[in-house]
């Protein structure tokens, strides 16, 4: 009798009560039975079985799946194998399903998903169905449209490519007719280049075509000026490869501002390189009777208004001189030249003169005079030492006649005999008058200089020699004394030193200092008849003396007229007031103020210079009148210039001298003032552009003359433009991690890079330790292998990193690692202590859906712990 119907038996409401309940036990035990062989030999067959053979291979995490999680119910034919078919809600892998904000697609899961990772996915969009981007571009599920996109409603992939996402393509300007900046401006759409030509016109002024931005003509206003400033090869075009090489305004030669032509060349002074004009193509080049040289036209042609008066330079060093100096081609020797078939150049050694030219002698020539003999070569000067001693006997040196040198024998004397004024030199005609012999002053023979005529000491009657003829006298403004010499004069070496000595309290100074006797008042004294010591107090100095004017004093004119006493300068303000009026202090004439009547003007009319001070030399200049710009009467500061609109060739005036210049921190630039600083009122808000491709930022981005790198910059020597490559703004620079870089978490500490984001794994382990690649901090794999145990939850909660999946069994408070024993793979786990599982049923997971629990179902009331088959620890029983 089979267990079904057995089953059915003890069912049956007609059977006895007692064999109904011997029925069960039959059943219960029976079932057992059959499960437990049922379980053995199902296990026996999976193990045998090749799932390969069904179509469907178990790779990645299906290898490990339970078999129940797809064959449902025991029923084992018939599963769907399409991904969709399994991973929808309330399907068998409805924790994977597609979630709501799921990329719209009809491709198949395995297009983008993997067997052994559900994410990543790699997404492909080519077959993205068109018009549905926004649908996922949204700024929700993935980046949309930024804020400054252009405003359009139009499809993403009417412009954009799946291929790549910039550049755009296809945008439609039809129908624009005007206001293109509020697009084009450089943020929303491409704005003006930095080469483009300096202007405030709208687009559409130049720019006709809506599909084109080429073909705009400008046009120049007349009398326009700064045109390189544009016509410099990149914002427009610049001077052709044959123009003539100037750095001249263009202006200063093309009149015209429609047309180029016509301009005629102002060569300037000291201008040089002519030859890369006058080629014969660009300008006249050399005439055919032109002399042969490759020498520059500047080297000969000193004059830039004509070419006429050239004076030819022969280059160092030329050689065979008489080739063309022969007398036909050019001049040759004159009629007194050195008869001599020597080279030129042999003597002549300079290229610009032929004076100076110098014979060569041999060392240790004799018989000079064979030669020099005032015929063949210069002889004896007239005043040359009368001897008949062969030349070489003084004259050592054969390159020169100079430095010859008569030795007088030691002792000498008698020198007289040939100082005589006639063999030698004699006695000058200021020598001391003396008979004394040479030698007795005149201690040295090499030298005639540092005689010295010793007064013996306390010697008197000075004045029998010091008489003005045999040896000096009193000096024409000595004071007037028939004192002898020596009663003032105590020194014998010098005359120098010598003083009067005025009694203390003399009196009656003016019997001696009346201007003959001894000094008198000078012209320009004070008009008084008082005496000199009513005045000067010191006998020992005249200087110091001070007329006290009475406190109060009026008429101060009647004395300060320039006669009696010192008038007004000839810079004094112009004025008939009286002194006193001004001037308070009897003491001092200075600290006098003007007062400026209140709107006075025609100020110019005295501060002229003359009669007021005037304009300073680094003034504004202006013929505006002063009062225009100097409001106040008391003081000339505060006045402010008012610049005229558009005004051009500031630095005329902003040149540090006639007005301030630049600053010493201003960007280093010969532009013009106005090039930059737009504003008259202000020079603040200059915006520099830097040229593309400029490099060696540094030299004025050093915090100086501009900005340099913040305090938050990254540390390094390289240079600026190595990672910003815009010359329009500094962002978007990415810094290129060498290969095997560490200590990473000295830049990036969340000051001077970013750090750790908020969700990274808490460790203290340097960066390095598991980010490996230096070009994206991705793909880093945590070491879990001195992790603490039962900390797991500490990380893996879902936030910092991956929590318990959805469908993962219930942990009643246990650790992770209880059932995960290995650090470097969670999916092989370890069976869990089922003894730990406190007060929970078998079934609670044996009969859900939980990942890795086999479910089956039983028709027993009992809890499989507690149905007497299965236990904790072997479940089979």
């Amino acid at each position: 009798m089979n267990l079904t119907k057995l089953i059915e038996v003890a069912r049956c409401a007609h059977i006895a009560p007692s064999l109904k309940w011997l029925g069960l036990f039959l059943s219960v035990l029976l079932l057992s039975f059959s499960i437990g062989l049922a379980d053995a030999t199902a296990a026996t067959k999976r193990a045998e079985f090749n799932h390969n053979r069904t179509g469907f291979v178990l790779s990645g995490a299906h290898a490990n799946a339970d078999c129940a999680s797809c064959h449902t119910k025991g029923i084992f034919k018939g599963t769907p194998k399409s991904c969709e078919s399994c991973h929808i809600s309330n399907g068998r892998a409805s924790s994977s399903a597609k979630p709501s904000q799921h990329i719209p697609t009809n491709e198949k899961c395995e297009t983008c998903h993997r067997s052994s990772s559900w994410v990543p996915a790699s997404f492909n969009h080519v077959k993205v169905v068109a018009g549905s981007c926004a649908t996922c571009h949204n700024n929700t599920n993935v980046r949309g449209k930024s804020p400054q996109h252009i405003q359009t409603s139009t499809s993403c992939d009417s412009c954009h490519q799946t291929s790549a996402w910039l550049p755009a393509k296809g945008f439609d300007h039809k129908g624009v007719v005007g206001n293109c900046a509020s697009c084009h401006n450089g943020s929303r759409a491409l704005g003006k280049s930095s080469k483009h030509i300096p202007t405030t016109a709208a687009c559409e002024t130049c720019h006709k075509s809506t599909t084109s931005f080429t073909g705009a003509k400008f046009t120049h206003p007349s009398g326009v000026t700064g045109c390189a400033s544009c016509h410099n090869g990149s914002s427009a075009l610049g001077k052709s490869s044959k123009h003539i090489p100037t750095t001249a305004a263009c202006e200063t030669c093309h009149k015209s501002t429609t047309s180029f032509t016509g301009a005629k060349f102002t060569h300037p002074a000291g201008v040089t390189g002519c030859a890369s004009c006058h080629n014969g193509s660009t300008a006249i080049g050399k005439s055919s009777n032109h002399v042969q040289t490759t020498a520059a036209c500047e080297s000969c042609h000193k004059s830039t208004t004509s070419f006429a008066g050239a004076k030819f330079t022969h280059p160092s060093g030329v050689k065979d001189c008489a080739s063309c100096h022969n007398g036909a081609t050019a001049t040759g020797k004159s009629g007194s030249h050195i008869q001599t078939t020597a080279a030129c150049e042999t003597c002549h050694k300079s290229t610009t003169s032929f004076t100076g030219a110098k014979f060569t002698h041999p060392a240790g020539v004799t018989g000079c005079a064979s030669c020099h003999n005032g015929s063949t070569a210069i002889g004896k000067s007239s005043n040359h030492v009368q001897t008949t001693a062969a030349c070489e006997s003084c004259h050592k040196s054969t390159t020169s006649f100079a430095g010859a040198k008569f030795t007088h024998p030691s002792g000498v004397k008698d020198c007289a005999s040939c100082h005589n004024g006639a063999t030698a030199t004699g006695k000058s005609g200021s020598h001391i008058q003396t008979t004394a012999a040479c030698e007795t002053c005149h201690k040295s023979t090499t030298s005639f200089t540092g005689a010295k005529y010793i007064h013996p000491s306390g010697i008197t009657g000075c004045a029998s020699c010091h008489n003005g003829s045999t040896a000096i006298g009193k000096s024409s403004n000595h004071v007037q004394t028939t004192a002898a010499c020596e009663s003032c004069h105590k020194s014998t070496t010098s005359f120098a030193g010598a003083k009067f000595t005025h009694p203390s309290g003399v009196t009656g100074c003016a019997s001696c200092h009346n201007g003959s006797t001894a000094i008198g008042k000078s012209s320009n004294h004070v008009q008084t008849t008082a005496a000199c010591e009513s005045c000067h107090k010191s006998t020992t100095s005249f200087a110091g003396a001070k007329f006290t004017h009475p406190a109060g004093v009026t008429g101060c004119a009647s004395c300060h007229n320039g006669a009696t006493a010192t008038g007004k300068s000839g810079s004094h303000i112009q004025t008939t007031a009286a002194c006193e009026t001004c001037h308070k202090s009897t003491t001092s004439f200075t600290g006098a103020k003007y007062i400026h009547p209140a709107g006075i003007t025609g100020c110019a009319s005295c501060h002229n210079g003359s009669t007021a001070i005037g304009k300073s030399s680094n003034h504004v200049q202006t013929t505006a009148a002063c009062e225009t710009c100097h409001k106040s009467t008391s003081t000339f500061a505060g006045a402010k210039y008012t610049h005229p609109a558009g005004v051009t060739g500031c630095a005329t005036c902003h040149n540090g001298a006639t007005a301030p210049g630049k600053p010493g921190s201003h960007i280093q630039t010969t532009a013009a003032c106005e090039t930059c600083h737009k504003s008259t009122s202000t020079f603040a808000g200059a915006k520099y552009t830097h040229p593309a491709g400029v490099t060696g930022c540094a030299t004025c981005h050093n915090g100086a003359t501009a900005p340099g790198k913040p305090g938050n910059h990254i540390q390094t020597t390289a240079a600026c433009e190595t990672c910003h490559k815009s010359t329009s703004t500094f962002a978007g620079a990415k810094y290129i991690h060498p290969a095997g870089v560490t200590g990473c978490a000295t830049c990036h500490n969340g000051a001077t890079a970013p750090g750790k984001p908020g969700n990274h794994i808490q460790t203290t382990a340097a960066c390095e330790t598991c980010h490996k690649s230096t070009s994206t901090f991705a793909g880093a794999t945590m070491n879990h292998t001195n992790v603490v145990a039962g900390t797991c939850s500490g990380c893996h909660n879902g936030s910092s990193a991956t929590g318990r999946p959805s469908n993962h069994v219930p942990i009643a408070g246990l650790s992770c690692d209880v059932c995960h024993t290995s650090t470097s793979n969670f999916g092989s786990t370890t069976k869990p202590n089922h003894s730990l599982l406190a007060g929970m049923t078998c079934r609670g997971c044996h009969g859900a859906n939980y990942s890795g629990v086999e479910s089956k179902s039983h028709n027993s009331p009992k809890d499989c712990n507690a149905s007497g088959c299965h236990n904790t620890s072997t479940f089979d029983k």
